[in-house]
């Protein structure tokens, strides 16, 4: 009995296609529009353990937004995708210091 060898992209494109609604060709284009740079920082290292950069969408209509880098992905993820929450930490780290450029 022989093993079915599959392409090494296989479960990558099962999960960009079942739970995004892109291929990878979409997020190889995706990325090229980006200049291959997280949509948000700006960074050309993705982190994270896949070293991908991660598949932003809305939760609510699961429309694709962008690629965004591990960190920025999980900062918009920990202030809940809310603009008014984003503003509300721009606000306080603009009034009460930030480090970084």
């Amino acid at each position: 009995m022989t093993k079915k060898v599959r392409h090494p992209d296989y479960h990558r494109s099962w999960k960009y296609k079942t739970k995004y609604g892109i291929t990878l060709d979409d997020y190889d284009k995706m990325l090229l529009a980006q200049q291959g740079k997280c949509a948000i920082c700006k960074t050309d290292e993705p982190g994270g353990s896949g070293e991908r950069f991660s598949v932003d969408h809305n939760h609510g209509t699961s429309e694709v937004r962008g690629l965004l880098c591990c960190n920025c992905n999980r900062g918009i993820g920990y202030l809940k995708d809310s603009p008014d929450i984003v503003a509300a930490a721009l606000l306080y780290l603009s009034t009460n210091g930030y480090y970084g450029t």
